[in-house]
């Protein structure tokens, strides 16, 4: 298992890979749902909808956060790199303590979230390589 995980997720799921700081190659680690996902088409406005489904996915983050941080702290990992859509990518890091949040590599502001692993490695490898904001 590699030292650094890649975290690929949206508001309704996740899936996280383990590689090498070069990103070669991903393993799957484990992939997780958001299990209060699904349950927010019950008549409400448009506006209340988005904001119901807003906060499910922010609890959603919060969990994913949780899991991340218990990796980092038992030294499963050293570095994670995060792969999300830009709302949920920000989700994602308010919900991270600096602690963990110290151990992020990377961001990748796209979803990103259907794409096979080889696929999923040649794309950051380039998106890395291109924009240097996101070390």
């Amino acid at each position: 298992m590699g030292d650094t995980w890649v975290v690929v997720a949206d508001g309704s799921g996740c899936r996280i890979f383990s590689s090498d700081a070069s990103l070669a190659a991903l393993t799957a680690v484990k992939t997780l749902k958001n299990k209060h996902h699904g349950g927010e088409h019950r008549g409400h406005s448009a506006k209340g909808h988005d904001s119901e489904h807003h906060a499910t996915e922010a609890k959603f983050a919060a969990e994913l956060g949780e899991e991340i941080t218990r990796a980092v702290q038992a030294h499963t990992i050293r570095d994670v790199l995060l792969v999300a859509p830009k709302r949920f990518l920000g989700d994602l890091l308010a919900a991270l303590p600096k602690s963990t949040a110290d151990h992020v590599t990377g961001k990748v502001p796209k979803d990103l979230t259907t794409i096979e692993p080889h696929a999923l490695a040649e794309r950051l490898r380039t998106a890395l390589a291109e924009n240097h904001d996101l070390h």
